[in-house]
């Protein structure tokens, strides 16, 4: 028995129908379109993450230590005061903050307070420590003294921390100059250049009589 050709072309056409529907189909994939006259549908693009800022770098602070003295020049015997300043400079907390100021032997340490924290005085020996300062914060230590000898003396104090900047250390001196006082006749005290004025005029007062004695012999 023959089939008829156009019967013979719908048998193939309907086998390659049922053998595409068996075909397994990859997922996600789209058919090729083999259709020149229809364009193809384009890819959405692929999304681009936005980019993270740059970091900011960390806050930063440092110790500064200031020590400055009442009096330069000062007569034995007499007291003088020295101011330390610690600050925690920048835009962090310093944490576990100290300094240390050993008074030189050319003075007898008489008294030590702190705007904050203790200050503890061991003989000559001054140390003071806090556990936190916030950041621009500054606190003074007061430290006075009685003058022993005579000369010109240096005294430094020292200061650190612990964080942010470990090691972080700050020093800083003041020098005070200790002189004899002139001695003192009658309870008071007579500068040089007035007695010497006075030795000049009864000099020349002396002269001037023995002058206008002579005159009248």
């Amino acid at each position: 028995m023959k089939l008829a050709l156009p019967k013979l072309g719908l048998v193939i056409s309907g086998l390659t129908l049922i053998g595409m529907a068996l075909a397994p189909q990859s997922v996600g994939a789209s058919a090729p379109n083999n259709n020149p006259l229809v364009a193809p549908t384009p890819s959405p693009p692929t999304a681009v993450p936005p980019q993270a800022p740059n970091p900011l770098p960390p806050p930063y602070s440092n110790i500064i230590v200031r020590k400055t003295a009442s009096a330069q020049t000062m007569a034995l015997g007499a007291n003088v005061t020295f101011d330390i300043s610690i600050t925690c400079d920048g835009q962090a907390a310093c944490g576990r903050v100290g300094v240390g100021d050993a008074v030189p032997d050319a003075f007898s340490l008489v008294s030590a307070n702190a705007t904050r924290g203790l200050a503890q005085v061991v003989g000559n020996n001054v140390t003071w420590g806090v556990d936190l300062m916030q950041p621009l914060e500054v606190i003074h230590i007061t430290i006075v003294a009685k003058s022993l000898k005579t000369g010109c003396v240096c005294n430094i104090a020292q200061g650190n921390a612990e964080y942010p900047n470990k090691g972080d250390d700050d020093r800083s001196q003041a020098c005070v100059c200790v002189a004899t006082p002139l001695p003192v006749t009658g309870g008071e005290q007579f500068p040089i250049a007035s007695i010497l004025q006075l030795v000049a005029g009864i000099v020349m007062v002396g002269t001037g009589l023995l002058a206008r004695a002579k005159q009248q012999d």
